[in-house]
């Protein structure tokens, strides 16, 4: 398997996919601000949303710019995550359109979750292809962290309105941090 091609691939899925998020916006009803209030919650889902999808676009390329070779196993693993980060269109719009429902809440972390998952697996078979692909980029403990508070926000959102929104920052704002400074690290090591 061609690791650019795959890459590629993978690159033009994500873009369609932002690019139904968007569609699913609508312009205000109106010119006033009760008018514009109305789509402030699916604006903001989009934005969490948009911004997570661009953390992960970037960490699946830190991913794969540490890749020697794809095996089959990277690419199930890699179309697998595809699929799941497919439903953040709908999971972003249903959260958008009932942000105090349980099941809306719950379905949006839980997409956020898939994607963890499957960018550790990910991780997990390119080191299982190559010996020499640093297991440290999905790191294990701050993995846990995230896993953990996904967890918490899926239960607190049962009791707590808007809490899947919340969860979603604050899980993307540690995507924003984690792989990218474990792959720099990396990249340092590499250097000397």
């Amino acid at each position: 398997m061609n690791k650019g091609r795959l890459e590629a691939f993978t690159d033009a899925i994500l873009a369609i996919i932002m690019t139904i998020m968007v569609l699913e916006l609508h312009t205000p009803n109106g010119y006033t601000w009760p008018a514009i209030q109305k789509e402030i919650v699916p604006l903001l889902a989009y934005v969490i949303s948009f911004v997570g999808l661009t953390n992960l676009w970037a960490t699946h390329h830190f991913m794969f710019e540490a890749m020697h070779t794809v095996s089959y196993g990277v690419f199930i693993v890699n179309m697998a995550l595809l699929l799941w980060v497919s439903l953040v269109p709908v999971s972003t719009a249903w959260v958008a359109t009932y942000p105090t429902r349980f099941l809306p809440q719950v379905t949006y972390i839980a997409v956020i979750f898939g994607w963890a998952v499957f960018l550790f697996l990910l991780g997990h078979e390119a080191h299982k292809a190559d010996p020499r692909y640093p297991t440290n980029i999905m790191a294990g403990r701050e993995m846990s962290v995230m896993m953990v508070i996904m967890v918490l926000g899926a239960i607190c959102s049962f009791f707590l309105p808007d809490v899947a929104l919340t969860t979603g920052v604050i899980v993307i704002g540690m995507y924003l941090v984690i792989p990218h400074q474990n792959f720099v690290r990396h990249r340092r090591r590499q250097l000397k």
